[in-house]
């Protein structure tokens, strides 16, 4: 099915950008959360509640799934995030998959064990030799517990993970200096970006907030809630998206980096009486607040976020910033020389949205279901999960394609 050359209906998604379609590659899948190529027209699925990993071969899921581990899937919890390493091209070695979901005790929905991070082999239509490189809590939850992986430029393994649960609401036993709370808990691997090595091991033997497991394996903290990293491919540096309660952002995300939770979302001058020396947690100076590249006031709920690495889509595209939501639209940014700094105009000027028809502006497409990921295909289109639309993926290109081939 292809969306975008004729008026869209309320089923059918809404194209803003002149010369490009929505089509849909296939559907089916049970509440997908993640994918990952892994070859031309091959694709991997995780699905949330199954706790299944899907093949997906020329736009066919393949039968059984390569995958099936039990999770616990109450609320926000499951099976979360996928990234799959380079293909190094060698026929001796295993090809290396992660996976981040909620572990459960002996079934789908048993008692949670765990929030983990495993470490797959991919061999043929499996994954087999499961290593748990990271067991991470799961309280007091059920939300927040983020999921996003993503393999930097450095072949490092890196993952988001939430608070838990909205801070506001949490037992104070639970508050923790990761988000802020300077007599709170020594970190305990929530409320960050948590960086590893293939192996689950402290990258170069060194914390960057500290010693001592889990704090030695923080990149960033200060992060409520996160379903969406990338690497610029220009600079190498991490992006994110985060989900708060009366702003969403977009974060260039540099090591030590504070996002500011629970102290702070949005920028800083937005919270009245604020002082980030005085009033967040530094880890002796080795960690550092900044204000967010953008922010939507309220309702927005970033999801993915996508350096867009292809020019197939135009050269005016290659490399920019795309960015899903749990609403159903994908936003386009350009980004100014420096790479650091969103190029926005108008009302925009400010970095934040102080409205929704402030936000409208940035919007490429909508009527996408709730995007739960996006990625760059061989071919080199834009290819999203619809976590709602029958479980859909679906693949953005330019109307020219249609031309060409007919």
């Amino acid at each position: 099915m292809i969306y975008g050359q004729e008026e869209a209906d309320d089923s059918n998604p809404v194209i803003n950008r002149p010369g490009y379609v929505a089509e849909e590659v296939t559907d089916g899948l049970q509440e997908p959360t993640g994918m990952a190529f892994i070859g031309p027209n091959e694709i991997l699925v995780t699905e949330k509640t199954e706790g299944t990993v899907q093949k997906i071969s020329n736009g066919e899921i393949l039968e059984p799934p390569i995958l099936d581990v039990n999770v616990n899937a109450r609320d926000e919890r499951g099976l979360l995030g996928i990234a799959v390493a380079e293909d190094d091209g060698n026929s001796e070695t295993p090809r290396y998959v992660f996976l981040y979901y909620t572990e459960a005790e002996g079934e789908d929905g048993g008692e949670p064990l765990g929030n983990r991070l495993y470490r797959y082999e991919l061999i043929g239509d499996s994954l087999i030799n499961g290593t748990l490189l990271l067991d991470l809590p799961y309280l007091p939850g059920p939300a927040h517990n983020g999921g996003v992986l993503s393999i930097g430029p450095d072949k490092n393994v890196y993952l988001a993970v939430g608070d838990m649960i909205p801070t506001s609401y949490a037992e104070t036993q639970y508050r923790s200096k990761a988000q802020n709370y300077g007599t709170g808990l020594d970190p305990d691997g929530r409320g960050g970006i948590l960086r590893v090595t293939q192996e689950g091991e402290v990258v170069d033997n060194s914390g960057i907030l500290g010693e001592g497991h889990p704090l030695d394996k923080y990149f960033a903290y200060g992060i409520r809630n996160s379903f969406g990293m990338d690497f610029d491919p220009v600079t190498g540096n991490l992006w994110d998206t985060e989900n708060g309660g009366l702003y969403d952002e977009i974060n260039l995300v540099f090591p030590g980096f504070n996002s500011g939770w629970d102290k702070v979302m949005g920028k800083a001058e937005s919270k009245q009486n604020f002082d980030a020396e005085d009033d967040l947690v530094d880890f002796d100076g080795m960690g550092e607040y900044s204000d967010p590249e953008f922010s939507w006031q309220g309702g927005t709920v970033p999801t993915a976020i996508l350096f867009f690495h292809s020019d197939r889509l135009g050269i005016d595209l290659e490399n920019d910033i795309f960015i899903g939501t749990a609403t159903g639209n994908l936003h386009h940014f350009d980004l100014q020389d420096g790479r650091t700094e969103l190029e926005l105009e108008g009302d925009l000027e400010d970095e934040v949205a102080d409205d929704f028809e402030e936000g409208q502006s940035t919007i490429a497409a909508s009527e996408l279901g709730i995007i739960t990921d996006l990625d760059v295909g061989p071919d080199g289109y834009l290819y999203g999960t619809s976590f709602d639309r029958n479980g859909s993926i679906f693949r953005l290109y330019p109307t020219n394609i249609i031309e060409e081939s007919s």
